[in-house]
């Protein structure tokens, strides 16, 4: 229509949709800058004529907010997101309510109707079963807990009703707060471990995936596991790292074996301020030696820097990082 519109220096066609309306975003599939079409993370120059194509149904990505500047649509999209994620959930915790329900030949109606479940809602200060399925939905409570709140059953999985009960607990009074150094988007106070099939490092590529009743596992996006598990709980996870948090990761160095070699290799880690945890070491006839380290380091960026001054040594055939856990033993090593 010819108005002229101000933004912050780096902004994109995605900012120039929302600020004309929220529905303009969300449904942004386009944009032609001065009769051209452009990518949506062109940065957008003084002078710029500006057009977005939208198409009904069309749903923000989550990649928008590497490309967007402005507080509205980068509140927009996380908004969306966030209510995304719970709509998911819910729907989730519904399939996994109903498989447990029938096992029990409950009818759903039936179990809302229920003055034990009622009671256990306003305990919990849940204001209505959609609350109940996010969390059974996001990992952040065991669908047998519930049951055994509301129909005093014994729980399954190795649930403990006091380890569940300090889960809901923690939803009810804690602020947010980021656990074991990952946030995960749309989701406040829940559960976070690090999956032992891959060991992930901050720098890595991470995706979250929602156990049954034990939080989110974080894992490698490359990690083969991933194509064994369910597509539809695997969610948007990112890294979060306090100063001074350190991450295990396991490497086994090939080397020509030597006397000292154990020492060298250690001084050239401690050097670099990183922790042995622990480390194991094999020799054989043909004169070589394997050395299987378990450190503490910060993140990717150290790693790949410890990588670099061990490919120095002369003694040094190769380096891998291990992403699954050392096998230990009780040996002890001297040099």
């Amino acid at each position: 229509r010819g108005d002229v519109k101000s933004f912050p220096k780096g902004a994109t066609p995605i900012d120039f949709a929302y600020s004309i309306h929220t529905d303009i975003g969300h449904t942004c599939v386009g944009a032609k800058v001065n009769r051209n079409i452009v990518p949506l993370k062109y940065q957008l120059k003084n002078g710029d004529t500006v057009e977005i194509m939208t198409h009904p149904g069309h749903k923000p990505s989550k990649d928008w907010l590497k490309y967007v500047v402005t507080s509205r649509a980068i509140s927009r999209i996380k908004q969306w997101i966030k209510t995304e994620e719970r709509e998911r959930s819910v729907s989730l915790g519904r399939d996994i309510l109903d498989r447990e329900l029938k096992k029990r030949s409950i009818s759903l109606n039936r179990f809302m109707k229920e003055p034990s479940f009622k009671k256990f809602l306003e305990d919990q200060s849940l204001l209505a079963l959609e609350d109940l399925l996010a969390l059974i939905g996001y990992g952040k409570v065991s669908v047998h807990y519930v049951m055994n709140q509301v129909y005093s059953v014994d729980t399954k999985d190795g649930d403990t009703d006091k380890d569940q009960a300090a889960i809901l607990d923690r939803h009810k009074k804690q602020p947010k707060k980021a656990a074991a150094g990952i946030s995960v988007r749309g989701i406040d106070d829940i559960m976070v471990r690090f999956a032992q099939c891959c060991t992930p490092l901050p720098g890595d590529e991470i995706v979250g995936y929602i156990t049954r009743g034990r939080g989110v596992s974080v894992h490698l996006a490359a990690c083969p596991k991933l194509q064994e598990m369910d597509n539809e709980r695997i969610i948007e996870v990112r890294w979060e790292v306090e100063s001074g948090q350190t991450f295990p990761v396991n490497i086994r160095i090939s080397c020509t074996d030597k006397k000292g070699l154990l020492a060298e290799l250690s001084s050239v880690i401690s050097g670099l301020g990183i922790n042995i945890s622990y480390a194991d070491v094999a020799t054989y006839p043909d004169k070589r030696a394997t050395f299987g380290f378990q450190l503490d380091v910060s993140d990717l960026a150290q790693y790949k820097k410890l990588e670099s001054e061990l490919k120095k040594l002369k003694s040094v055939i190769s380096i891998e990082r291990q992403r699954k856990p050392l096998e230990k033993s009780h040996r002890r090593l001297t040099s």
